[in-house]
């Protein structure tokens, strides 16, 4: 399935309702691509108590592309206490699928909120291990994405690009050549530093960042400390994991 935007969209006094790709009927096993075309998404406003993103989330044998999309002046909230939630511009939550791909996508001027998970372009994601139905390799990749002059804020894990990456070990993120700037990033977590200008939680999967630069005005707070010299938060690898930024392999 592929779908092409022809113009922008203003999504102003609308509230949207995230996209969600199950594995059932007609998307089994398919490729859903979003071409933005270079044009952007205006003013789209959500508020959830689970996933909050254009995407929900994408699951098991569904594969996502989007592509050269812009998103705008969006004001993004999933909240619920006691509760888990997922808030992204792009895509809120994978656990698992085949693999997404965000290419040239921008997140611009909007503010993203969970109680949980939030990124710019994608909150979490996670493969699937368990070997009696499994596993689901997950792979995800952002090349060329931008965050610009948004604020970022989560009760857990949030980073500028993505904010937990790798909850399983079959899984496998690559940044590249992406852009932070201008951008306020925060966890209110109160144990252990869960923001990043890439990623907040680097985990069991593998994460590799390359060609990537945060340092133009962007702040990032978690457990009321300042990060300035790195562009993740923390690292809980487990023996599986692998952080490797432009080259260097950083351990626990």
């Amino acid at each position: 399935y592929e779908i092409n935007l022809k113009n922008s969209i203003d999504l102003e006094g609308i509230e949207w309702t995230p996209v969600v790709l199950n594995d059932s009927g007609k998307l089994k096993g398919c490729k859903v691509v979003l071409n933005g075309n270079g044009y952007s998404i205006y003013n789209m406003k959500i508020e959830s108590s689970d996933k909050a993103g254009l995407f929900a989330g994408a699951y098991s044998t569904v594969m996502l592309e989007i592509n050269d999309l812009t998103i705008d002046r969006a004001y993004v909230k999933a909240y619920k206490s006691g509760t888990k939630t997922f808030a992204a511009g792009f895509v809120a939550y994978i656990a698992p699928s085949h693999s997404v791909k965000l290419t040239n996508c921008i997140l611009k001027d909007s503010t993203i909120e969970s109680s949980e998970y939030a990124g710019g372009m994608m909150a979490y994601n996670s493969g699937y291990s368990i070997l009696n139905n499994g596993p689901v390799k997950t792979y995800v990749d952002f090349k060329g994405c931008k965050v610009i002059g948004s604020t970022l804020t989560a009760g857990g894990s949030v980073g500028g690009i993505i904010g937990h990456a790798g909850a399983d070990k079959f899984t496998y993120n690559t940044v590249d050549s992406c852009v932070v700037e201008n951008t306020s990033i925060k966890s209110t977590a109160t144990k252990g530093i869960k923001a990043g200008a890439i990623v907040g939680t680097a985990n069991v999967g593998e994460m590799v960042i390359k060609n990537s630069t945060y340092n133009n005005g962007v702040t990032v707070e978690s457990n009321k400390t300042v990060i300035i010299d790195r562009c993740y938060g923390r690292t809980a690898l487990d023996g599986t994991g692998k952080l490797e930024i432009d080259g260097e392999k950083i351990t626990d």
